[in-house]
Order: structure tokens, then C-alpha cells, then sequence
């Protein structure tokens, strides 16, 4: 591999890190505003309008995954095809961030897990908002409820699943040096 070929790849790397981190503070920046803005307004907005960030949160996750897993498959092709200019971003990547044992555990689960932190918020904001004021019994009521109660846990899962591909790793580094691996011995034997 050319040197112009590996820094081509290590921009594109950088520059995926940048559009992730440009759409974390976005989503911060949005859904924090809106469920401030709701609580602002406190009993005169419906309770489902707590909802209204998963719009964003949803497709949001799925892009931030997206690039979590190009990263992991472009960094693992450096490994493969570039050894000699891989082997500092290698030792690089190899560094625990904060730290080994359950400590640094925490911390990069924590990191992976914004989005999941944001669904979270955005659920207790709706049942907060939602049990005091649809609780009186009629039958509507309990429809409403129901359908209260389950549609925040199934957008909360929706996030989780999305956000559950990109959560380890090292696996996902596996899986693509595995796969590199294959098709560099496979061009090989050609």
C-alpha cells in the first residue's frame, strides 16, 4: 500500500470520528433543548410531545453506528494491507482508554451508550409527565395507558438494538480482520 493510499484512509477515518462527534453534540444539543423547552411549559403540552426526540434519536443512532462500524472495518483493513504503516495506529488503538478493569470497562461502555442515555431521559420525561394526568379509570383511559406505557419501551429498544452493533469493539474488529484476513490470502493465491 502506498503511503498517499494509507493517509487517504487515516483522513477518511479522522473524518468520520468528526461527522459522529458533530451529530453527538447535535443530538445533545436538540433533545436536551426540546425536553427543556417541554418542562419549561410544564402541564400545558401533552405528554407525548416527551416523545418527539426519538424522530431525531432513531435515525441519529443508526448513523452514528454506521460510522462506528466503517471505522472498525477501515482501521482493520489498515492492518491487514498496511502493516508497516499501521503499526503505530495499531499500538494506538491497542491502548486501553481509562483504563483496565472495571473502571475503564465503565467508561467505554459509557461511551458507546449516548443515545441509549438520550432514549433513557426522554422515556422518564413522557411516564413523569404521562401517569399523573391518563390514570382515571375509563376504559380510554386504560387504552391510553397501554398504549402509553408500551410505545416509550419499544422505541427505547428500537435505540438499544440499533445501538447494540457497534457496542464491542473488539469483536467488531475481529469479525473484519477475520474477513480481511480471507480475502488478502484468497488475492493472494490468484
Amino acid at each position: 500500500m502506498k503511503k498517499s493510499e494509507f493517509d487517504f484512509i487515516c483522513l477518511r477515518i479522522q473524518n468520520t470520528i468528526n461527522i459522529r462527534n458533530n451529530i453527538l453534540t447535535f443530538s445533545y444539543t436538540v433533545v436536551l433543548t426540546v425536553l427543556g423547552a417541554l418542562f419549561a411549559l410544564e402541564f400545558n403540552v401533552s405528554p407525548w410531545a416527551y416523545l418527539f426526540p426519538f424522530s431525531l434519536i432513531v435515525p441519529f443512532t443508526g448513523r452514528i453506528a454506521y460510522y462506528r462500524l466503517w471505522e472498525e472495518r477501515a482501521s482493520t483493513f489498515l492492518r491487514v494491507y498496511a502493516k508497516k504503516s499501521a503499526r503505530y495506529y495499531e499500538n494506538e488503538r491497542d491502548i486501553e482508554i481509562g483504563g483496565k478493569g472495571f473502571r475503564g470497562t465503565i467508561i467505554r461502555g459509557l461511551g458507546r451508550c449516548e443515545m441509549i442515555w438520550l432514549s433513557g431521559v426522554c422515556v422518564a420525561a413522557f411516564y413523569f409527565n404521562f401517569f399523573p394526568r391518563n390514570c382515571d379509570g375509563t376504559i380510554f383511559s386504560v387504552a391510553i395507558v397501554a398504549m402509553g406505557v408500551i410505545l416509550p419501551i419499544v422505541l427505547f429498544l428500537g435505540v438499544l438494538f440499533i445501538n447494540s452493533s457497534c457496542f464491542n469493539p473488539k469483536k467488531i474488529a475481529e469479525h473484519y480482520m477475520e474477513e480481511w484476513i480471507k480475502k488478502n490470502l484468497n488475492n493472494k493465491k490468484i
